[in-house]
């Protein structure tokens, strides 16, 4: 599509990166709510320093359906336009069944 690769990340290496730089400490441990915690983290922290929080005059979701649930919440905490794409028949997630996982998208 012609954007710069410095615009191109996944969700997880933008959540891992942005909370070195804020120098947050992320939840440890593994599972499949590993990636919840991670995002939970990083909305609170913005929450209270909002002051810190990027700004995206557009987010292109690709994949939707494979990011946790919070990751809708963060995403529009960080930007005016967010374009979401998503397949429910392709899910990582065996629950993942329709849209009403993702409640704020």
């Amino acid at each position: 599509m012609g954007f710069p690769r410095t615009t191109v990340e996944s969700y997880y290496k933008w959540v891992l990166r942005t909370a070195y730089e804020e120098h947050i400490e992320l939840p440890s441990g593994d599972g499949p709510d590993i990636y919840e915690r991670w995002t939970d983290a990083l909305i609170r922290h913005f929450t209270v320093r909002s002051d810190r929080k990027p700004h995206y005059d557009t987010i292109l979701v690709d994949e939707a359906q494979d990011l946790p649930p919070n990751a809708a919440r963060l995403i529009h905490m960080l930007a005016d336009n967010v374009l979401v794409v998503g397949d429910t028949s392709q899910s990582l997630y065996r629950d993942f069944d329709d849209w009403r996982r993702f409640p704020e998208w």
